[in-house]
């Protein structure tokens, strides 16, 4: 069987200030992880990532960016395919690995919240990194892939 692999991947070297954060506990991990994830399936369904970009991306990444080259470069990494994830986030319970973490990136603090959830016959993974803003977590990058497991 072929292997589809998925990719989109975001990152932003440069991001605003922020205080000294705490990981969140692991309810908190997984209501971020599912509200960032199906605004981005929305999104790609939709074709549309004027909401994704206004109310999930962080000020500084909206700096850099603009909704419509968001979608344009979600479209290009999954070759046009509109595949539907929400059942997966809606459905199952991810596996979070490694355990979530804060980093130093530079003077920033980045929470980088890494898993998947185990559908088949293609994982959906995911890596979101963010920033505390306005007492919210916002995206500065986001990597979702859907491919045969490593381990298998």
């Amino acid at each position: 069987m072929k292997r589809l692999v998925v990719t989109a991947t975001l990152f932003l070297a440069c991001l605003a200030p922020v205080f000294a954060v705490d990981v969140p506990d692991e309810d908190e991990i997984k209501s971020i992880s599912d509200k960032m994830l199906l605004d981005w399936n929305k999104a790609m369904q939709k074709d549309d990532f004027a909401a994704f970009y206004k109310n999930d991306c962080a000020k500084v990444w909206q700096e850099q960016t603009t909704a419509e080259k968001l979608g344009e470069l979600f479209n290009k990494q999954f070759g046009g395919q509109k595949i539907d994830f929400s059942s997966a986030v809606n459905e199952m319970e991810p596996t979070f690995e490694p355990e979530p973490a804060i980093a130093k990136v530079g003077d920033f603090e980045v929470l980088t919240v890494q898993g998947y959830y185990d559908t088949k016959p293609n994982r959906f993974s995911f890596k979101l990194k963010l920033v505390q803003e306005d007492e919210a977590w916002k995206l500065v990058g986001i990597n979702i892939t859907a491919a045969k497991p490593t381990d298998e």
